[in-house]
């Protein structure tokens, strides 16, 4: 006796098993009678069947009835012989593996009868391979992410690539994370195969920006394939742009020289410079320390609670591996927080570079910013108004929490970057934004242009008296008044923005390269 269970899927050879139908046969052995009460003991043994099958991997499945039978739409081939006989499973047509439970060898005959009984009519049929009926009633399964893994779905994006089916390929992608898998690298690079193949240059170029905002780095292979695939179709536009990227990206872009953390989306950015950054380790300052990648890596903050932490942190990250550049985490901390840095504005006598502060909401002169101490991004930070609107945002009045200063108008804001090493300036690089109002908050406004300028000597002679005892890369946000001189918004003891997006990567890099060179 032999008792199958198919998960046929679909009858096509180039769909894997989403959702399929469930199929139960029992066959009857040459010689034995093929009556109702034999198809009844050939369901006593598909009980123990099914409880096998369910332990299975590639078999795992949630059973449910529903109402209408259907008819078998897959049957494993005629002439299917098992190459060992212990082996305990039919393939997908052409791919694949389906789970599937034999109590003796698999007939290599499909031309035997079978009895099925269709629960849904109350009847038994005897029915051949060419016409298999349903047993019991129609079944259907909810594969999880285990009833086909990433090796099965890495075996039809090579049949897809093979054939040039970008169309398919592209799709098996979005089912792989429908079943919980998530595509890395290599199911990508199948993609942008299948793509060259089939001469779908538009699609490629998508699937490397995708790629980018999935936090993966293309291989040079996948740019390689993704050109040819839109030289083939065409699109000169796009091979031009893709060959630029490709060679910003260097010789050798999978080599992890400077690791940015926490990991905030700086990937592609950062690998456009050319010179080993990253931004794949997700440590933001807690947790478990990371360990580098090799032994020459370099460990940079992105944000502030990550600079902090590598200053408190500087011997046990050095023991691990990492090259740092920092210094006490006190000074770190003051030059974060808007409120220790005005205190230390104060204790220098430099007040005056710092907007207006208003230490009650009935002293402030509004329209005026509310924002908090700590804080990046312009997130929570408000034009407030009025003194209600103020108290409403901040309800526990101003605290250690929240900062109230003067509002700073005009279109113009610049960003400097500087690379210090023991309160000395190493090297700088500036950037001039316009925007289009005078009053607002970052990143609430429309940029209307930008471009590198210079950082006057004067400027830097300033910046430098509040950086005493620091040591790495920092930030300072600040507009020009009427007269001509600085109004620092904020110090950020870490990489900003405009390093990793908006400096021009030649400059950026040679800013990172300096550190590696003087630093080391």
């Amino acid at each position: 006796m032999e008792v199958a269970l198919l998960v046929p899927g679909s009858s096509s050879p180039s769909r894997s098993p989403r959702v399929g139908k469930g199929l139960f046969t029992c066959r009857a052995l040459p010689g034995e009678a093929r009556t109702p009460g034999a198809a009844l003991r050939s369901f006593a043994a598909l009980g123990t069947a099914w409880a096998s099958a369910w332990a299975r991997r590639r078999s795992k499945a949630v059973i449910r009835f529903v109402e209408h039978p259907d008819q078998v739409a897959f049957c494993p081939p005629s002439a299917y012989a098992p190459e060992a006989e212990d082996l305990d499973y039919w393939p997908y047509p052409e791919h694949g593996v389906l789970g599937t439970v034999h109590t003796s060898s698999i007939l290599a005959s499909s031309m035997l009868p079978c009895w099925c009984f269709d629960k849904a009519h109350g009847n038994t049929k005897e029915a051949t391979s060419g016409g298999c009926i349903s047993l019991l009633s129609k079944l259907e399964y909810d594969f999880n992410y285990e009833a086909w893994d990433m090796d099965g779905y890495l075996e039809l994006l090579k049949e897809a690539s093979l054939c040039g089916d970008w169309q398919h390929a592209a799709s098996l992608l979005e089912e792989m994370r429908s079943h919980g898998l998530v595509p890395d690298v290599s199911s990508y690079a199948l993609v942008l195969r299948a793509c060259r193949r089939g001469v779908a240059g538009s699609k490629a170029s998508e699937v490397l920006e995708e790629m980018w905002k999935k936090e993966l780095l293309p291989t040079c292979q996948c740019y390689a394939d993704a050109i040819a695939a839109c030289h083939q179709e065409g699109r000169e536009d796009l091979v031009e742009y893709l060959r630029s990227e490709l060679r910003a990206l260097g010789p050798a872009p999978e080599v992890q020289r400077f690791q940015l953390v926490p990991k905030i989306g700086w990937g592609k950015e950062l690998a456009l410079m050319g010179c080993g950054a990253h931004n794949s380790i997700a440590w933001d300052g807690k947790g478990a320390l990371p360990f580098p990648s090799n032994a020459s890596c370099w460990l940079v903050p992105s944000q502030d609670e990550a600079a902090v932490a590598i200053a408190e942190n500087a011997a046990a990250l050095r023991e691990r591996g990492w090259k740092l550049l920092t210094c006490d985490p006190k000074i770190v901390d003051v030059l974060r927080n808007k409120g220790k840095l005005r205190t230390l504005a104060a204790s220098l006598g430099l007040l005056s570079l710092l907007p207006q502060h208003f230490d009650f909401f009935s002293d402030a002169t509004y329209p005026c910013i509310l924002k908090p101490a700590i804080g990046t991004f312009g997130k929570n930070t408000y034009i407030v108004e009025s003194k209600e609107q103020a108290m409403r945002l901040a309800p526990d009045g101003l605290d250690e929490t929240w900062i109230l200063q003067e509002l700073i108008t005009g279109e113009l804001e610049y960003s400097t970057t500087l690379l210090v090493l023991d309160g000395k300036i190493l090297d700088w690089a500036g950037m001039k934004y316009q925007y289009s109002m005078e009053a607002y908050v970052w990143p609430h406004v429309r940029l209307v242009d930008q471009e590198l300028c210079s950082v006057p000597a004067e400027h830097r002679q300033l910046m430098e008296k509040f950086l005493v005892g620091f040591s790495g890369i920092c930030n300072f946000n600040f507009k020009l008044r009427e007269d001509g001189t600085m109004c620092i918004f904020e110090v950020n003891p870490r990489v900003g923005g405009d390093l990793a997006f908006d400096l021009p990567k030649p400059r950026a890099r040679s800013l990172l390269e300096k550190m590696d060179a003087m630093a080391s």
